[in-house]
């Protein structure tokens, strides 16, 4: 490829000579001669940009990862503990470049070439972000792949300089022969991620909450991007995401305070977005990460004009409302204005507002945000009643030994996008990986970045 390169420079070098000496003898006016050769120039100047680009196109192995780049359309570094395998292959693909870039995403599958012919694939252990366009929907910029096709020029010299790098202690090299191409795979295989033999759990119940292909943006920034997730009846159901993945934004859209861009959320089959379906919000109990109170009322005060606009009934509400300030330590503290209460006591009034009508749903931003131990203890408690109750929790937060402990379902979400979902099980049998955290580590560190 690069010997083509520079063949075909050469060829434009003397193209643009003869072709500047031909309007010399036809021009007899120095003007006409000056604008003719200067857009002759110009224009050769454009093509020998994007031509010298792909020099820079070149595969690079470090000792960090393996860096694709295709001249100043895509680079980023894949660290060696997340690929899999690298292989030969022979892929030969259609691309309406005029120089045959190859670019796209396809399925799970990103073909980043100087030409329309595959050499080697990359797979990976875990689905990465990558910046490239989808085949079949040229809107979707973004997206998760778990191969990536690429081409090299030298073969040899490519397994070669591939094989110095991977004769350290975290990395082992197994040969593998492929008898229709007949060259050899060098397969990674690292001691800190181990397969297990966790069994499968199988997820049940009908569907409570749907998300379809929501999405919202703040100004420029898609803070949400096309995200589907189904949390089905009687569920623990964890949200989990770095800061800034959309997760706040996520739960403010599915309790009415922010209005999707594009896409439904279903609850019970209702359309929460829909005219006349206030009532069937009136089945989700929100605690938002930050106390959303008026701090000149008490917190008897609080909850007692909450539950008359739920329509409680007066002796109901008056017992609900002497249970929950008892479960949560605030009799004592119940005249008093909210305005004198810690973060961690406004929380609690928040968690009581959000039982005080035993919602069907109940949703929890940063369970442990502010909350003490015997709080969260008291809350563990709630969600595993509700649960055996039948009725269903959504919650995030970022103590990973509290999500995995609760969770009977967990997704995983970064840049408004899904990264993984699944039981602990599933999640375990997929990525190899038993422990929560260091799962997430993996999932949201170890990204490719554009």
């Amino acid at each position: 490829m690069r010997n083509f390169i520079y063949a075909f420079l050469m060829i434009m070098a003397i193209e643009m000579v003869i072709a500047i000496f031909i309007v010399h003898a036809l021009t007899t006016s120095r003007s006409w001669f000056l604008i003719v050769s200067s857009a002759i120039v110009l224009f050769d100047l454009i093509l020998l940009c994007y031509i010298v680009a792909l020099l820079r196109s070149a595969h690079l192995i470090g000792e960090h990862g393996l860096t694709i780049c295709l001249g100043g359309r895509f680079k980023t570094t894949v660290p060696w503990k997340m690929i899999e395998s690298i292989k030969p292959t022979s892929i030969q693909v259609s691309t309406n470049d005029i120089l045959g870039l190859t670019l796209f995403r396809k399925e799970e599958n990103l073909y980043c070439m100087g030409t329309n012919q595959a050499t080697q694939v990359v797979s990976l252990k875990i689905p990465i972000l990558v910046k490239a366009k989808g085949e079949d929907n040229h809107k979707s910029k973004r997206g998760l792949v778990t191969s990536i096709f690429i081409n090299v020029d030298d073969k040899e010299a490519f397994a070669k300089t591939l094989q110095s790098y991977i004769t350290n202690d975290d990395t082992k090299e197994v040969i593998a022969q492929d008898s229709s191409l007949e060259e050899k795979a060098l397969i990674f295989s690292h001691d800190s991620i181990r397969l297990s033999n966790t069994s499968i759990q199988i997820r049940t119940g009908d569907p409570q909450l749907e998300l379809q292909n929501i999405s919202y943006q703040y100004g420029d920034f898609k803070a949400v991007d096309n995200l589907s997730i189904t949390v089905q009846k009687g569920e623990i159901f964890a949200f989990l995401g770095p800061n800034g993945a959309g997760k706040s934004t996520t739960l403010k859209m599915l309790t009415g305070l922010l209005q999707p861009k594009n896409g439904h959320i279903l609850l019970d089959g209702q359309d929460i977005w829909v005219k006349g379906s206030e009532s069937i919000r009136k089945q989700i109990g929100y605690v938002p990460d930050q106390p959303i109170l008026y701090y000149r009322l008490t917190a008897k005060e609080h909850l007692y004009y909450s539950g008359r606009l739920l329509g409680l009934e007066e002796a109901v509400l008056m017992n609900r409302i002497n249970y929950l300030l008892e479960l949560f330590d605030l009799v004592p503290y119940q005249e008093q204005m909210v305005e004198t209460y810690s973060q961690g006591m406004q929380r609690k009034v928040s968690m009581c507002l959000a039982l005080l009508n035993d919602p069907n749903l109940l949703i929890v931003d940063e369970l442990t945000n502010a909350y003490d131990a015997k709080t969260i203890a008291v809350i563990k408690k709630i969600f595993r009643e509700r649960k055996a109750s039948g009725k269903t929790v959504l919650f995030s937060g970022h103590v990973m030994a509290v999500m995995e402990e609760l969770a009977d379902y967990i997704v995983i979400i970064q840049k408004g996008i899904c990264y993984a979902s699944g039981t602990m099980g599933e999640l375990t049998a997929k990525y190899g990986i038993n422990n929560l955290e260091d799962l997430f580590l993996q999932l949201t560190d170890t990204q490719i970045r554009d």
